[in-house]
């Protein structure tokens, strides 16, 4: 009647609750899926969180995160409207010669 990696999954569902039949916590992680709507009762979305101190030092080091990640998207926007982004890209991701060992 089911696949059976849908077998699978309802069997481990089954075995768990079995195990602890109080709370039953499920990630099925995070791309869309047909049987995960068919399994779930609740849906979340998560995030990473990062907490900086107010010492000095993780002040500096949130202030340099922030200011790479402000630098990245407006280095993006800005080659993109150059039309430099495929050339870029190309160059990037070549083949470069390995360097002799020795």
């Amino acid at each position: 009647r089911h696949s059976p990696g849908m077998y699978l999954s309802l069997a481990t569902i089954a075995q768990c609750q079995a195990q602890c039949p109080v709370t039953l916590i499920v990630g099925f992680g995070p791309d869309a899926a047909n049987y995960k709507a068919r399994l779930s009762t609740h849906t979340e979305t998560t995030t990473s969180l990062y907490r900086f101190g107010v010492k000095p030092r993780p002040l500096v080091t949130r202030s340099i995160v922030g200011a790479a990640a402000i630098a990245d998207r407006v280095g993006r926007v800005v080659v993109r409207r150059l039309g430099l982004f495929d050339t870029l890209r190309r160059w990037f991701r070549r083949k470069r010669p390995e360097a002799p060992i020795g």
